[in-house]
C-alpha cells in the first residue's frame, strides 16, 4: 500500500527555492496524521510539495501557527523509524522562530527588532500603557456599575416602600370596608332588634288583651254562677217552704186520718155491739134500730167521703212533690250542662293560653338563641378584627423601623458621598495599589479621577447629593404619612373597641328584657293556674253541697209515697 503524502515547507518557500535546512510537515492523506521531517539532502526531499493555500480546504478550523502539535497530529515516527528527541525540540524551535518572524512582519520598520530577535523598549512601553489603560477603564466601569447598582437598589427600595405603602392603603381600605360592613350589620341587627321589640310588645299587648278578656269572661262566669246559685238557693228555699207546708198538711191529714181510724174502729165496735144486740133482742124495737142503722150508714157515707177527699188531697200533694222532683232534676241537669259548658270553655281557654304561652316561650327561646349566635359571631368578628389590626400594627411598626434604618443608611451614604470630593485630592496618587481600591469601594471614584480628572465629577456629585436629599425628604414625608395612617388605624381600632362595648351593653340589656319577659310569663301562668284551681275548687264545693242537700228531701217523699200506698 503506497503512502500518499503532501509536504508543506515551514519556512514559507515554495518549489526550488526551498533550502536543504528547511523543515517539512508531511500530511498523510490515508491516516490523516502529520509527520515531521527534515530534508538535509535533495534525495530526501518529498516528491509532492504543496503550498498552504492548497491545504486550506483541509485545515480551515486548524491554523498551523496557533494549534499545538498534538492537536495537529504530529507523529514522531518517520515511517516506522524512531526520531531523536533533540530533533523534535529543534523542529519546535524553528517553528517558534518562524512564528516570531511572521508576527514581526506586521510591525512597522521603525519598530522592527534587531537580527538577534531581542525585545525593545518601545514595544514594552506600548504594551504596558495598553494594559494600564485597560485596567483603568475596567476599574472606572466597575465603579460606575457599582454606583448604578446602588442607585438601582435605592430605586428598588423606594419602589418596594411605595408598594408597601400601597398595600397598607389597600389594607386600610379593606379594614374600612369591613368596618362599614360591620356598621351596616350592626344597624341591621339594631333594626331587627327594634322590630323584635315591637313584635314582642305587640304580642305582650295581645296576651294582655287575651288575659283581660279571659279575666272578664271569668268574672262574667262568676257573676252568672253567683246569680244561678242565688236563683237556685231561692228556688230551693221556696221549694223547701212548699215542702214544709205540704208536710204540715200531710201531718194534719195523717192526724185526721188517725182520728177517723179511731172513730171507724169505735164505729166497728159499735156495729158489732149493735149486731149482737140485734141478734139478742129481735124485738119490736126493730124500727128504732133501723132508724139508728140508717143514721149510722149516713155517718159512714160521710166518713167515706171525707176519706176520699183526704186521699185526693194526698194524691195531689204527691203529684206536686213529683213535679217538684222533676223540676229539681231539670234544674240539676241544666246546672250540670252549664257547669260542663263552663268547664269545657275553661279547658279550651286554658289550652289556648297554654299554647300561646308555649309559642311565646318558643319565640323567646329562638330570640335568645339568635342573640347568642349574633353575640358569638360578633365576638368572633371582633377578635378577628383585633388580630388583623394587631398584625397590621406590627407590620407597620416593622416597616417603619425598616424605613428608618433605610433612611439612616441613605443618610450615611449621603455623608460618604459628600465626603468623597474632599478626600479625592488626597487619594489621587499615580502609585496607588489595587488592594486599597478593593478594600473600600468609596475610593474607586478617586482612582478613576487619577486618569480622567477630579474637577469634572464634582457637579455630578452635587447633583447626586441633591437627588439623595430629595429622596430623603420624600422618605421623611412617607414616614410621616405612615405615622398618620398608623394614628388613623389606632383611632379606628379604638372606635371598634367602643362599638364592641356598645354591642355588649346592648346584648346585656336585651338579655335582661328577655329575662323580664320570661318572669312575667311565668307569673301570669301561675296567676292563671291559681285562679283556675280556685274556681274549680269553689265549683266542686258547691256541687258537693248540692249533692249533700239532695238526700235530705228524698226521705220525705219516700215516706209519703209509702204511706199513700198503704192507705190505698
Amino acid at each position: 500500500m503506497s503512502v500518499i503524502q503532501w509536504s508543506v515547507p515551514v519556512c514559507g518557500l515554495y518549489g526550488p527555492e526551498t533550502t536543504s535546512d528547511c523543515p517539512f510537515l508531511a500530511f498523510d492523506i490515508l491516516s490523516g496524521s502529520w509527520n515531521a521531517s527534515w530534508a538535509k539532502h535533495a534525495s530526501e526531499r518529498p516528491t509532492k510539495i504543496c503550498s498552504p493555500e492548497q491545504l486550506d480546504s483541509f485545515f480551515r478550523t486548524f491554523p498551523i501557527l496557533e494549534t499545538p502539535m498534538k492537536q495537529l497530529g504530529v507523529n514522531t515516527m518517520k515511517e516506522g523509524d524512531s526520531m531523536d528527541v533533540s530533533r523534535v525540540l529543534l523542529q519546535l524551535k524553528h517553528h517558534c522562530h518562524d512564528c516570531a518572524n511572521w508576527v514581526i512582519t506586521f510591525v512597522p520598520e521603525e519598530w522592527r527588532p534587531s537580527p538577534h530577535l531581542l525585545f525593545w523598549f518601545a514595544v514594552v512601553t506600548f504594551f504596558i500603557m495598553m494594559g494600564l489603560g485597560v485596567t483603568a477603564l475596567f476599574w472606572w466601569l466597575r465603579g460606575k456599575s457599582a454606583q448604578n447598582q446602588e442607585r438601582l437598589e435605592a430605586e428598588n427600595k423606594m419602589q418596594e416602600l411605595e408598594e408597601k405603602i400601597r398595600i397598607m392603603e389597600s389594607e386600610k381600605g379593606c379594614v374600612e370596608l369591613q368596618a362599614e360592613t360591620l356598621q351596616q350589620r350592626l344597624e341591621a341587627q339594631l333594626t331587627l332588634q327594634q322590630t323584635l321589640d315591637s313584635e314582642n310588645n305587640d304580642r305582650e299587648s295581645k296576651v294582655k288583651e287575651v288575659i283581660r278578656s279571659q279575666t272578664q269572661e271569668m268574672q262574667e262566669l262568676k257573676q252568672e254562677l253567683e246569680q244561678t246559685e242565688c236563683l237556685f238557693k231561692t228556688e230551693m228555699m221556696f221549694h223547701a217552704q212548699q215542702m214544709q207546708e205540704i208536710l204540715m198538711d200531710v201531718r194534719v191529714v195523717e192526724e185526721n186520718l188517725e182520728v177517723e181510724r179511731g172513730e171507724s174502729e169505735i164505729l166497728r165496735k159499735n156495729l158489732i155491739d149493735v149486731s149482737v144486740r140485734l141478734e139478742e133482742l129481735k124485738s119490736p124495737l126493730f124500727v128504732t134500730s133501723v132508724k139508728k142503722g140508717e143514721v149510722l150508714l149516713k155517718n159512714r157515707k160521710t166518713q167515706i167521703k171525707d176519706k176520699l177527699n183526704l186521699e185526693m188531697k194526698n194524691r195531689r200533694a204527691l203529684g206536686e212533690v213529683q213535679n217538684m222532683r222533676e223540676q229539681w232534676q231539670r234544674m240539676e241537669q241544666a246546672l250540670q250542662q252549664k257547669a260542663a259548658e263552663v268547664e269545657s270553655e275553661r279547658r279550651d281557654k286554658e289550652m289556648e293560653v297554654k299554647t300561646l304561652l308555649r309559642s311565646h316561650k318558643l319565640k323567646v327561646h329562638k330570640i335568645e338563641e339568635k342573640h347568642l349566635q349574633t353575640e358569638i359571631s360578633y365576638k368572633a368578628e371582633i377578635e378577628s378584627l383585633k388580630k388583623q389590626s394587631q398584625e397590621i400594627w406590627d407590620t407597620s411598626e416593622c416597616e417603619l423601623t425598616a424605613c428608618k434604618k433605610e433612611i439612616n443608611a441613605l443618610r450615611k451614604q449621603l455623608d460618604d458621598v459628600s465626603a468623597e470630593p474632599q478626600l479625592a485630592p488626597f487619594g489621587s496618587t499615580p502609585g496607588r495599589s489595587h488592594q486599597q481600591t478593593t478594600h473600600n469601594e468609596t475610593y474607586v471614584v478617586a482612582t478613576q479621577t487619577d486618569f480622567s480628572g477630579s474637577s469634572d465629577e464634582s457637579p455630578q456629585v452635587e447633583r447626586e447629593k441633591q437627588v439623595y436629599l430629595k429622596r430623603l425628604w420624600a422618605e421623611q414625608q412617607k414616614t410621616l404619612d405612615l405615622e398618620g395612617k398608623m394614628e388613623a388605624l389606632k383611632q379606628d381600632r379604638d372606635a371598634l373597641d367602643d362599638q364592641n362595648c356598645d354591642l355588649e351593653q346592648h346584648t346585656s340589656a336585651l338579655q335582661g328584657r328577655v329575662r323580664n319577659m320570661t318572669d312575667l310569663c311565668q307569673q301570669k301562668e301561675q296567676t292563671l293556674q291559681y285562679f283556675l284551681n280556685k274556681t274549680l275548687s269553689t265549683f266542686g264545693m258547691r256541687m258537693h253541697r248540692m249533692a249533700v242537700q239532695e238526700p235530705r228531701l228524698s226521705p220525705v217523699t219516700e215516706t209519703t209515697g209509702s204511706w199513700s200506698e198503704e192507705d190505698l
